[in-house]
């Protein structure tokens, strides 16, 4: 299944892609990171859903999600914090989680614009503002391996550069000059 109106934004961690997606949604309906929404409810105090060591569950209810709002969407233009495809990297280089083959099927059926934003990745000094919990270097790396595995899979990556978010994130530049 191909939907040409649903177009992902990717990068690493720390590269602005929720202030990209918040910026868009004045404008466009977007759907939010399905890793980070699941994340929330493994860490949520009163009621966990899942355990962070589950990784099967955990990956299982990432993609099924994913599917869904794959699914829910593309009928006019929508922005995907996150694509399919970002499972087959992020769950083994960020979680150390082999991914399920269902995300490997899926991320070959169910197919989005062939222009995928990889953003670039903030200079050292703001990445470290952002307090992300994965180093530098290594967030970096996994920025080299997201483009890659897109490319992999026949999509034309779309280097969108650090100075062009922060650009369209004035307010977010702004809250880092804060940090």
């Amino acid at each position: 299944m191909y939907k040409k109106h649903n177009y992902i934004i990717t990068g690493s961690c720390g590269a602005g892609k929720t202030t990209i997606i918040e910026y868009i949604s004045r404008t466009y309906p977007v759907v939010d990171e399905k890793f980070r929404e699941v994340g929330r409810e493994m860490q949520h105090p009163d009621e966990p859903k899942f355990h962070i060591h589950d990784g099967e569950k955990f990956q299982k209810e990432v993609l099924k999600r994913a599917i869904k709002s794959y699914h829910e969407n593309g009928h006019e233009i929508c922005f995907f914090d996150r694509g399919i495809p970002d499972g087959l990297v992020v769950l083994p280089y960020n979680h150390g989680i082999e991914p399920v083959d269902a995300w490997e099927r899926m991320s070959n059926e169910l197919r989005y614009n062939t222009s995928v934003f990889l953003l670039d990745m903030l200079p050292e000094d703001c990445f470290v503002k952002t307090r992300h919990p994965i180093p530098f270097d290594k967030s970096h790396e996994l920025q080299k391996l997201l483009g890659e595995r897109y490319n992999d899979l026949g999509y034309d990556i779309v280097e969108v550069p650090v100075d062009t978010c922060l650009l369209y994130t004035s307010d977010a530049a702004d809250e880092l000059d804060g940090v």
